[in-house]
């Protein structure tokens, strides 16, 4: 792991750090205490779209464990089956009061020091997002000082861009309902408004799951999307970008951080 480097490297990062959250707080429990050093930062706050009710209360008290870290999570009342979770990064996206967006899983363990790099490349290139390296690791896995050169690390790490640019062009597409298709449309309609793309290869991530067959079985699952979402995956349509209710699914402040500071 990268040396956490310290909240003097930037006085201010300016990132709204955001999940989507769908029963995920088995992996949330794993992760975070990785994590979490990464998130007390001046400037950051971290925003959890929770979609769904059941494990609302078990987060938040799980959350509090974490008093230096700047919470907001925003909760869905209906209670459905797993979706697609770009309704919940958009619900995320507009609650988000910083200059920059970072979207990330809960499942996610940093192995280097993700926010910094990315906010590093940030500072130094306008008209870009940036976009770290992920690779596909189940719990068991331990990571050592041959981790980067043993692993199949793909360009589908966290992505940061600026809020603004992501309002343009109405945050993630939310036609898409089943699994895969939103990151590469978003990072199509980024492209399409001139926004281009940065990979920042010393920002790594471990995308852990109990079991996984990574980048290969990832794959597998685009190719067997509809060919209507595929072709809207790579080719946004008009419709993609004029969509006015965007991040309007559930609005539920359930925890802020700052709130609970001044009660």
């Amino acid at each position: 792991m990268d040396h956490i480097l310290n909240n003097t490297e930037f006085e201010d990062y300016d990132i709204s750090v955001v999940m989507s959250f769908y029963k995920k707080m088995k992996d949330f429990r794993r992760v975070l205490p990785v994590n979490a050093p990464y998130f007390q930062r001046n400037g950051i706050e971290v925003i959890i779209a929770l979609d769904e009710p059941t494990e609302c209360e078990a987060l938040i008290d799980f959350i509090r464990e974490y008093p230096d870290i700047n919470w907001r999570v925003i909760v869905n009342r209906n209670d459905h089956e797993w979706r697609n979770p770009c309704k919940a990064w958009n619900v995320g996206i507009r609650h988000a009061t910083k200059k920059y967006i970072m979207v990330v899983d809960p499942e996610c363990e940093f192995l280097t020091d993700v926010i910094y790099h990315l906010k590093y490349a940030a500072e130094l290139y306008e008209d870009y997002f940036y976009a770290g390296r992920v690779a596909f690791v189940d719990y068991t896995y331990k990571a050592g000082p041959h981790t980067v050169e043993t692993e199949r690390f793909s360009n589908y790490g966290s992505i940061l861009t600026k809020k603004e640019q992501l309002e343009k062009v109405a945050g993630y597409t939310e036609a898409f309902n089943i699994w895969g298709g939103e990151d590469d449309n978003l990072r199509a309609k980024l492209k399409h408004i001139g926004v281009r793309k940065a990979e920042v290869a010393t920002a790594l991530i471990l995308h852990r799951e109990d079991e996984t067959d990574g980048v290969v079985s990832r794959a597998s699952k685009i190719l067997a999307l509809p060919p209507d979402l595929i072709n809207k995956a790579f080719t946004p349509d008009e419709q993609d970008f004029n969509n006015p209710d965007w991040g309007r699914d559930f609005e539920e402040i359930r925890y802020d951080y700052l709130s609970s500071v001044m009660d």
